[in-house]
C-alpha cells in the first residue's frame, strides 16, 4: 500500500555570503550546508492511514461481488425473455396452425352448404389475424436475443434458441426464511465495513490535532577557514490556531449520515424482496392453477366443440370462443411462468445468491 511507505526524506542545500560586498566579496566568506531531514508522524497517523486504505479496498470489493450480482440477475432475466419469446413464438404458431385447419373446415362446409359463407370470411379473418400476431412474437424474439447476447458484449446472436424448462416451478420458503438470508447481500454486507472505515478516519483526524515532526542532520563547510561541522534541528508545528476541529466535525457527520444511509439501505432492500416475493408467488399460484387445473379441462372442452363443429353440433362461434379461451389461458400460464422465473432472479439479487438452490 502507498500509505505504508514512509514520507520521503527531504534533501537541502542553502549556500550563504556568495556575490556580497566589501570582505564578502570574496569567495572565502562562502559557507555551505548540506541537510537531510526526515518527517516523523505521531499519534499513529500512519497505521489508521494504512487501515483505511485497506478498508476502502474491502469495501471496492464489497461493490465489485455488488456488481457482478447484477450482471448475472440482468442476463437471467433477459434469458427467461427469450425463452418466454420462443414459448409464445411456439404457442402462436400452434395457434396459426389450428386456424388453418378450422378455415379449411369452415371452407369444406360453406361448399357443402351447411353453414353461410359469412363464416368462410371471418375464419379467414381470424387465420390473418393470428399470423399477424405470430410475425410480432418473431420479432419480440429477435430482440430478446440481442438484449440478451449485448449483455456478454455481442451485437448479433449466435444462437438459434436457448433450452431450459419453463415450466419448472419451485415453491418458496416462508418470507422471514428468506429475509434472514438477505445479509449475504453485499449492498448490506458492506455497511459493517463501511463504519469501521468512518470510524478509523474518525480517529485518524483526531490524531491529526497532534503535530508531526520533522527531524534533520546535516553538514556546513566553512569556506574560509576550510572547516566544517556537523548540525542537527528539530521541527514541530505549533497548533495554536489550526487543531482540525473542522476535518473531525466531518468525520463526526461521515457517521451520522453513514447511520441513516445503512438504515435506509436495509428498509429498501426488505421492500423489494417483499415486494419480489409476493410477485412470484402469486406468479406461482397462478401458473399452478392453470397448469394443474384450468388448462386440462378448457383443453377437453375445445377438441369436444371441435369435434362437434366438424359434426355440425355447434356454430363456428361456439368453437372460436373455445379456442380463444384456450389459447388464451396458455398465454397468461406463459406470462405468469416468465413472471415467477424474472421474480426468482429479483430474489437471488437481493439475498446475494448466485445459484437458485441457494433461495
Amino acid at each position: 500500500f502507498q500509505v505504508s511507505r514512509l514520507p520521503n526524506p527531504e534533501l537541502s542545500v542553502e549556500v550563504e555570503n556568495f556575490g556580497g560586498s566589501g570582505e564578502l566579496r570574496q569567495s572565502d566568506a562562502i559557507e555551505t550546508t548540506v541537510m537531510v531531514s526526515q518527517p516523523f508522524l505521531l499519534g499513529g497517523k500512519r497505521s489508521k492511514q494504512k487501515k483505511v486504505s485497506l478498508l476502502e479496498e474491502n469495501l471496492t470489493n464489497w461493490d465489485l461481488r455488488s456488481q457482478r450480482l447484477e450482471i448475472i440477475k440482468e442476463v437471467h432475466k433477459a434469458f427467461v425473455d427469450v425463452l418466454g419469446a420462443q414459448e409464445l413464438v411456439k404457442l402462436n404458431r400452434e395457434l396459426v396452425n389450428l386456424e388453418k385447419e378450422v378455415f379449411r373446415s369452415v371452407k369444406e362446409r360453406v361448399k357443402a352448404g351447411k353453414v353461410s359463407p359469412i363464416e368462410e370470411i371471418k375464419a379467414k379473418a381470424n387465420l390473418d389475424a393470428e399470423m399477424i400476431v405470430l410475425e410480432r412474437a418473431k420479432r419480440s424474439l429477435v430482440t430478446a436475443k440481442k438484449r440478451l447476447c449485448a449483455l456478454w458484449g455481442d451485437s448479433l446472436p449466435y444462437f438459434n434458441e436457448v433450452s431450459a424448462d419453463i415450466t419448472a416451478l419451485k415453491d418458496l420458503p416462508d418470507y422471514d426464511e428468506i429475509l434472514s438470508k438477505a445479509i449475504k447481500n453485499p449492498d448490506l454486507a458492506r455497511w459493517s465495513t463501511e463504519m469501521e472505515k468512518r470510524k478509523v478516519s474518525l480517529n485518524l483526524e483526531k490524531s491529526r490535532r497532534l503535530p508531526d515532526v520533522e527531524i534533520g542532520v546535516g553538514w556546513r563547510d566553512f569556506n574560509e577557514s576550510d572547516d566544517h561541522a556537523f548540525l542537527a534541528g528539530i521541527s514541530i508545528p505549533l497548533p495554536l490556531f489550526n487543531r482540525n476541529r473542522g476535518a473531525v466535525r466531518e468525520a463526526l457527520h461521515d457517521i451520522s449520515q453513514a447511520e441513516k444511509e445503512k438504515a435506509s439501505s436495509e428498509l429498501s432492500v426488505q421492500t423489494e424482496l417483499w415486494g419480489a416475493y409476493n410477485e412470484i408467488k402469486s406468479a406461482y399460484s397462478e401458473a399452478s392453477a392453470l397448469k394443474n387445473t384450468v388448462l386440462p379441462g378448457m383443453e377437453k372442452v375445445l377438441e369436444a366443440q371441435q369435434e362437434g363443429y366438424r359434426r355440425g353440433k355447434f356454430d363456428y362461434i361456439e368453437v372460436l370462443d373455445a379456442q380463444r379461451s384456450f389459447f388464451e389461458s396458455r398465454r397468461n400460464l406463459l406470462d405468469s411462468l416468465v413472471s415467477y422465473h424474472k421474480g426468482i432472479a429479483e430474489i437471488k439479487r437481493l439475498i446475494g445468491a448466485a445459484k437458485i438452490q441457494d433461495i
